[in-house]
């Protein structure tokens, strides 16, 4: 069954009743001013306990010269342990836990026979890396992500006749080729990729 419709002449009154509400406000809100009074709402102020400055897998500070992280056994078990160092309890870091992450986790009961390793949640262990490693990692990381854009863009793409082009570093000549390298242009940046130009005879 439809609803029914609204007539003219309803939306008419229901148009008046909000003009008169409106009205009603503004009145209010003069009346305010002049009184001196705010007529602000209040601001709203955030609280969530559990936002991102108390997540336990948030490393507060690093150890001079030594990047902090969380290796979970998904990470260890794919890429190995790539120069991470466990954190022990009984180590430097270890013992002052509370200065380097969020409610640092109590000593389980038989870890020290065990291994000691400083862990949370399902089996992920807190490790250290030199910081001189994490830089060259990241350096390296921004290199390539760099020369990708650039591919990408475009920019030092060679185009050696119509339809022919290189894609990154350019090209150059190698001698196993059938020709004895006089044509033959190979892709450097991505050598799986390769484009042979032979001559006209």
């Amino acid at each position: 069954m439809s609803e029914p419709i609204t007539t003219k002449k309803e939306l008419e009154q229901e148009n008046e009743e909000l003009k008169s509400r409106l009205k009603a406000m503004e009145d209010l809100i003069a009346k305010q001013k002049a009184a001196g009074q705010s007529v602000d709402p209040e601001p709203f102020v955030y609280y969530d306990p559990y936002d991102s400055d108390v997540n336990p897998l948030i490393i507060k500070e690093n150890p001079e010269g030594k990047i902090l992280s969380w290796k979970n056994p998904n990470v260890r078990n794919t890429r190995g342990w790539q120069g991470w160092t466990p954190v022990q309890y009984d180590d430097e870091i270890g013992r002052e836990l509370d200065r380097y992450v969020n409610n640092p986790p109590p000593q389980m009961e038989g870890t020290a026979t065990q291994d000691n390793y400083v862990r949370r949640g399902t089996d992920s262990i807190l490790c250290w890396i030199d910081k001189r490693i994490w830089d060259t990692r990241k350096r390296k990381a921004l290199d390539k992500a760099n020369r990708r854009t650039q591919m990408a863009s475009g920019a030092g793409n060679t185009t050696l006749m119509r339809g022919v082009s290189t894609f990154g570093e350019g090209v150059r000549t190698t001698a196993s080729s059938r020709d004895g390298g006089k044509s033959a242009a190979v892709n450097q940046s991505n050598p799986s990729h390769q484009t042979r130009l032979l001559d006209e005879e």
